[in-house]
């Protein structure tokens, strides 16, 4: 069963029961939000359904990673507790953060088609490159401190201690994001409820935001992790950072609806460094946290143009964040570090001494309720574990592979888990077969955040256009270029130019999004395309 989630009077979805359950507990959505599902006669709260009700904890936990059945051949209960107890050893064992991210935190998933390669390219040395890591110790130190005075992550961390938000905050209807309100809409006066709100939010908050501005200035960022730890390593700052894109989208709506356009743009500044602090932090849950953090940034900007024509200077330095972000994730390199740790921290953990593994097994299986296995029967699973180690990495190294290609070239890369997971259950690699589709989809939410960020850039290109030529836009993009844009940008989706048009005073750009279907920068259920919009643009400032 598919839902439907109402924000703001649109609809948003369709969703599937466990990604609902994911957002719930990120935060993203509250049970107190209306949802509808066919052949129901009206909209009700999500707390209302029994697969949503309420539980008394909702903060998410790294270490407890939601699992993935493998389907069983005459296998019974015992054996499929078994595996899900073996997936959640292994992803525990190597973080498991960024399995469970991609069931939670994402707003939404789409197939590209529902294809499969036909033909994994065979595993090359090409794979691995000579700097990449090969013991934990090596993979901590690959996560390079940055020069004295240029370590944004330490602003970031000190803008995480300084912030005050409150349950009333997060409890609050007249709060977006941050609170239970939802952004209002582009074309839209904020109201004045939330206005105030914002006001007195924004002024406890000060202190926070200027430690965030501090830190979008510096140059590089590593937060202080130990990667040595392996299973016990916390990653509380990725709570922090999703409150940061947060702070820094509401300060410059507020701003923006004040006619502050320096004040808004250093806003969305904001929002966007804080994506910006992941960028070499070689986990993939970091790495998809960043992809997030980009989204609220975009989506700031587009608050932000609706509502305040921003400065040459405002516009000029947006326009580099925005370029730099872009080329990053273009290049692949925040997302080719992490599934470098991926293969080192996976490889390693099917390396546990088995009575450890037994032991694990034990303890989790009675957390659950299960009924034992009989011994003989989990010494069974586990005798080709040590098989299931070359396969996984195999299967990584053929993602990293795939990945060397540019986009849209480089969406086939997620072609490849589909046929590796059905390779894994007719070997019954059953950890193997749970811990692949973690992979999944993975280079198509890359291709995502890359689309937004193009958007972004383009969007503010079209607003310098606008300046220079007494408050008109472009009949086509190509008219950007070379002076505000070296090119016109190319949707990583399909490699063809965003699409735009002029639409009454403002405009429409777009990509066709993962499910590869134009639906002319529709904004409505059934549709993936990713736009911006610009409905009715303030005078540019000259």
């Amino acid at each position: 069963m598919q839902f439907y989630i109402l924000v703001n009077e649109e609809q948003q979805g369709p969703f599937t029961v466990e990604q609902i359950k994911g957002y719930l507990a990120m935060g993203h959505y509250q049970h107190t939000d209306l949802a509808w599902h066919e052949g129901l006669p009206e909209w009700k709260p999500l707390g209302e359904f029994p697969e949503f009700a309420p539980k008394a904890h909702r903060t998410p936990n790294y270490q407890s990673v939601p699992v993935r059945q493998v389907a069983q051949k005459k296998s019974g209960k015992g054996k499929a507790v078994l595996t899900g107890v073996l997936t959640v050893v292994i992803l525990g064992a190597v973080g498991g953060g960024g399995y469970y991210y991609w069931n939670t935190y994402m707003r939404k998933t789409a197939a590209t088609g529902g294809t499969t390669a036909a033909g994994a390219p065979a595993p090359a040395p090409a794979a691995e490159n000579p700097g990449d890591p090969k013991t934990l110790e090596e993979l901590n130190a690959w996560y390079a401190e940055p020069p004295a005075g240029q370590n944004a992550a330490t602003y970031f961390q000190q803008g995480f201690d300084a912030l005050q938000i409150t349950n009333a905050d997060r409890n609050s209807s007249n709060l977006p994001l941050i609170g239970r309100a939802a952004m209002p809409p582009i074309n839209y006066p904020v109201p004045l409820a939330v206005k105030n709100t914002l006001k007195g939010f924004l002024e406890r908050n000060q202190p926070a935001l200027d430690l965030f501005a501090r830190g979008a200035q510096c140059s590089g960022s590593r937060y202080p992790l130990d990667l040595t730890k392996g299973a016990n390593l916390l990653l509380p700052h990725l709570a922090g950072i999703k409150q940061a894109a947060q702070l820094g989208a509401v300060n410059a709506l507020f701003q923006a609806e004040a006619h502050k356009g320096a004040e808004a743009a250093q806003g969305v500044s904001v929002a966007l460094a804080s994506a910006r602090s992941l960028e070499s932090e070689p986990l993939l849950i970091s790495q998809l946290v960043r992809v997030a953090a980009e989204g609220v940034a975009e989506e700031s900007l587009e608050q932000t143009l609706n509502r305040v024509a921003l400065t040459a200077d405002s516009l000029t330095q947006l326009q580099s964040a925005f370029g730099h972000s872009a080329n990053y994730e273009a290049d692949g390199t925040g997302f080719n570090r992490a599934l470098a740790a991926e293969r080192l921290t996976a490889a390693s953990a099917f390396d546990l001494p088995a009575d450890k593994l037994r032991e694990t097994i034990s303890q989790a299986s009675a957390a659950t309720g299960a009924a034992a296995m009989p011994a003989a029967e989990v010494d069974k699973l586990l005798a080709n574990l040590k098989d299931q180690k070359p396969f996984f990495t195999e299967s990584i190294n053929q993602f990293i592979i795939a990945r060397k290609e540019p986009f849209p070239a480089r969406l086939k890369a997620d072609d490849l888990v589909a046929s590796r997971v059905e390779e894994a259950k007719s070997k019954q690699f059953v950890v193997a077969a749970a811990l692949v589709p973690a992979l999944a989809k993975a280079t198509s939410k890359e291709a995502g955040g890359l689309a937004r960020l193009r958007l972004a850039q383009t969007a503010v290109a079209l607003e310098q256009f606008r300046a220079a030529n007494t408050n008109h836009y472009p009949a086509a993009l190509a008219e950007l270029s070379p002076k505000f844009l070296p090119a016109a940008p190319t949707d990583p989706f399909d490699g063809q130019p965003l699409r735009y048009r002029k639409a009454g005073e403002g405009f429409v750009i777009y990509s066709i999004g993962p499910d590869l279907k134009d639906d002319s920068g529709a904004r409505k259920p059934g549709s993936d395309d990713l736009s911006f919009v610009v409905v009715r643009p303030p005078k540019a400032a000259q």
